[in-house]
């Protein structure tokens, strides 16, 4: 909406040139990264941001501790993010994941990357303290440290044993 100013001189017939650059509305994009099952930020995730060709516009972007990655002065264009390391505890997730911006985008892009934990397990072995022999048919609930119920009734094999598979990183009894 600047003007461009110019003059037209009396009894001069040849045309005035005038131009006039327009700068680019540049976009900007968060990505959040989460866990998929509780849904809480997640820090220490490493992306690649590239352009829809493939060409690497920055590597080494790093989730702060609100899980978030905020990039900014992003020219109209297709990009994606891919996932080059995992948080610890996380399984890693290089599906890439794509977004546009718009010629005079005004709104920030928001995007959102879960990523699934890695899950424990534990074995439990029943002996008698004497024999040494397994204890099969005895049952044990785990229980998270804060007394939360996690598994009811696991009940000891042959060989007294008991495998609890899937358990989300934390302590328990």
């Amino acid at each position: 909406t600047s003007p461009i100013h110019f003059e037209i001189q009396l009894g001069v017939d040849t045309r005035v040139n005038v131009s006039k650059d327009n700068d680019v509305i540049e976009g900007a994009v968060n990505l959040e990264k989460r866990d998929s099952e509780t849904k809480e930020a997640l820090k220490g995730a490493t992306f690649s941001l590239h352009k829809e060709s493939g060409v690497v516009v920055e590597e080494g972007l790093k989730t702060e501790a609100n899980g978030m990655i905020k990039v900014r002065n992003l020219k109209p264009g297709k990009y994606y993010f891919v996932e080059t390391k995992a948080p610890v505890g996380y399984h890693a997730d290089a599906t890439p994941l794509s977004f546009e911006i718009v010629m005079d985008q005004t709104e920030v892009v928001e995007l959102v990357k879960e990523n699934t934990s890695i899950k424990g397990s534990v074995e439990l072995t029943k002996t008698d303290s004497e024999t040494g022999e397994p204890i099969k048919n005895a049952i044990f609930n785990v229980y998270t440290s804060d007394g939360e119920i996690v598994r009811t009734g696991r009940m000891t094999d042959a060989n007294g044993k008991i495998v609890v598979k899937d358990l989300l990183p934390g302590d328990y009894y």
